[in-house]
């Protein structure tokens, strides 16, 4: 995430599901999100500030839109999310990420921020690549298998993950890069499938730990999927 690209038309759509996900599973207590801030940077990401509310929650569109006016930081979600009653964990949301600092960033977010939870994980890109040593971008943009292996296994109670992913730039190669991302995901958690929520450009990966919400997840977003004409709803599984 970077504050560059806050209040875009891309967060209408991240923060519309966040909110469909709080208001479908009551049992969830809190919302924590790994940010995984860095750095503004000079490219065009982020540019898309004019948008219409379309079927999306009228309240978060007129927000965003305040903040671009104000050009506010992310850090304004705090009050945002206060006042329509959610606590909000926002893990930190001010010091930018790094791929030096990576390990103890993730080892330091504390087990109860992981319990009875929506945990969002807000990377600039989302999973690292097949050529992550070999790319141009920097490894701070992306979440490491590794990071995701351990931190899923400290996630508890009736707590749903979504992680933020770029679509492939090859659209020959976008079914099989999603589907090979959720199975690699699946695999380290003993999840038997993965939601995918897609947008034009953007994906969301989305589970619940629990069999009976994880159901639950499947059947609303799948409804809610079909209200906005620019989402697709999948599910991947674990193949035989």
């Amino acid at each position: 995430m970077k504050n560059q690209y806050f209040a875009d038309k891309r967060d209408l759509v991240k923060y519309d599901l966040i909110l469909e996900i709080l208001e479908t599973i009551p049992r969830l207590n809190s919302l924590t999100s790994l940010l995984m801030l860095t750095e503004d940077d000079q490219t065009n990401e982020g540019k898309l500030k004019s948008f219409p509310v379309g079927n999306r929650r009228p309240h978060l569109h007129t927000f965003l839109q305040g903040c671009i006016e104000k050009r506010s930081t992310i850090r304004e979600l705090r009050g945002f999310y206060k006042s329509v009653g959610i606590q909000y964990n926002p893990y930190s949301d001010e010091d930018l990420f790094s791929h030096e600092k990576r390990a103890t960033y993730f080892q330091s977010v504390s087990d109860d921020l992981l319990n009875n939870a929506l945990v969002f994980l807000d990377p600039d890109i989302g999973f690292e690549p097949p050529s992550f040593n070999k790319g141009n971008r920097g490894p701070e943009k992306y979440i490491l298998w590794s990071d995701w292996e351990k931190l899923a296994l400290r996630i508890s109670g009736d707590s749903i993950f979504v992680v933020y992913q770029h679509s492939q730039n090859d659209k020959t190669k976008l079914e099989t890069d999603l589907a090979f991302k959720c199975r690699k995901m699946a695999r380290g958690t003993n999840l038997e499938s993965i939601i995918v929520v897609r947008d034009r450009d953007v994906a969301f990966l989305i589970a619940g730990f629990k069999s009976e919400t994880h159901k639950h997840l499947m059947t609303a977003l799948h409804d809610y999927s079909g209200l906005h004409e620019d989402l697709v709803f999948g599910v991947v599984g674990i193949e035989p």
